[in-house]
């Protein structure tokens, strides 16, 4: 990856609401001033308690600095579900059969809004409120994905707020072990027939030099790319249509995923295919880890996205202390990157173009645009006051344009 700049902008980031302690809060010169806060308002009891469901990697402490930050800010009690994300919606749905209604309902899964509104879930969320206590969220929208506006509407009235990445206009990466690549001697393939030789000398030549025969070639995130080479999508959350003769077709069913199942077959009965494929590259904990890669077992995946695989110094980014101000910082390495080689100090990545196939197709997955929504329990518009100051707190900490009081800095500690 060449070193440059890159800006990566969200319409309404749910991790960054809180900063919950654990990648994102008031830049540290701010912590003094959130303490002065908690200790004038300590006495204040809380306006309202609200509920609050999000995207989480970790569970939420409950001394959180941020969490007391923003209950002193807007003398509110806040109540974080702590909803692993690999099983939110199945723990979600227990919390639901119970009754309990979260005041912020995050809808991780898109096509799952129309479902909780018909079950009577949602608060409808008039735009005028919108407008006027979530100037910025609705400002951003506006501006950086007008596309996406309307799409948190159910029969033209507003259920929720669309979560939107614009940066996922990219495909996700394909990766290969660079240190592999050139103790084989071997070029980055462009082809169908190049990943091919590619794969079976990672299975059988020995690129890690242990001399054990303990590598594979590629595992199931691999397999996009193979399949894409076909023009085909797998592993989408829906049944995937495409155009044929100026027909829609069922990808599944054509003759061009088929040829391509041939030559994963052919792969794995000759070893190449990690034969612990069917259980997926992540074995626990962050889902966009590929432990069969980090661990040396395979030499190519098309895992995460490309800040899953940040390496030392490939940009900068600014950051902000309380004594100089902002100033310009490279990045460390990140998740893939960064587990590979503190197991390995000698490995090396390298990027590639999806390999074309027969026909001379070639792809890869990519994730959408419109990651989830952020909508408000049917209980919260109960109490006067409740939804506004909900919306308040998502537009100040989720889109603020004052960079001293947006929630994008790490607390470090």
């Amino acid at each position: 990856m060449k070193k440059k700049e890159l800006r990566r902008f969200t319409i309404l980031f749910a991790v960054a609401v809180l900063g919950l302690g654990s990648g994102c809060g008031t830049p540290p010169g701010n912590l003094s001033a959130a303490v002065d806060i908690q200790e004038k308002k300590a006495s204040v009891t809380p306006q309202y308690k609200i509920s609050w469901t999000m995207h989480q990697n970790l569970p939420v402490p409950e001394d959180a600095e941020m969490v007391r930050y923003v209950e002193d800010k807007f003398h509110v009690d806040l109540d974080v579900w702590n909803l692993e994300n690999n099983k939110y919606e199945a723990l979600l749905d227990i919390q639901l059969a119970q009754g309990a209604i979260p005041d912020l309902f995050r809808i991780r899964q898109p096509q799952d809004l129309l479902k909780y509104q018909q079950q009577g879930l949602l608060a409808e969320i008039p735009e005028d409120k919108l407008i006027k206590y979530a100037p910025y969220i609705m400002k951003a929208i506006r501006e950086h994905a007008p596309a996406y506006r309307d799409y948190g509407k159910i029969d033209g009235k507003y259920y929720a707020i669309p979560v939107v990445n614009p940066t996922n206009i990219y495909r996700i990466p394909v990766v290969y072990r660079k240190d592999w690549l050139d103790k084989l001697g071997l070029p980055m393939p462009e082809t169908l027939s190049d990943f091919e030789k590619v794969i079976y000398a990672f299975a059988n030549e020995d690129p890690d030099g242990n001399g054990i025969k303990d590598t594979y070639g590629l595992s199931l995130e691999g397999m996009n790319v193979v399949f894409g080479a076909f023009g085909q999508i797998v592993f989408a959350d829906q049944i995937y249509f495409g155009r044929k003769d100026g027909n829609l077709v069922i990808g599944a069913l054509e003759p061009e995923m088929k040829e391509a199942l041939q030559y994963l077959r052919k792969w794995y009965l000759d070893g190449i295919i990690d034969p612990e494929f069917i259980t997926g590259e992540n074995k626990g904990g962050y889902k966009h880890l590929s432990h069969a890669f980090i661990n040396g077992r395979i030499g190519m995946t098309s895992m995460g996205n490309y800040y899953h695989w940040i390496q030392d110094g490939d940009y900068s980014a600014w950051t902000y202390d309380g004594h100089s101000g902002g100033k310009e910082t490279p990045v460390e390495a990140a998740y893939n990157a960064k587990e590979l080689t503190a197991k390995n100090p000698q490995a090396r990545i390298v990027f590639g173009q999806p390999f074309s196939g027969p026909d001379g197709k070639r792809g890869s997955k990519a994730y959408d645009m419109l990651m989830s929504f952020t909508a408000i329990g049917a209980d919260a518009a109960k109490e006067p006051g409740k939804l506004e100051t909900i919306l308040q707190i998502l537009d100040d900490v989720s889109a603020n344009p004052d960079p001293e009081r947006r929630c994008f800095v790490e607390i470090r500690g």
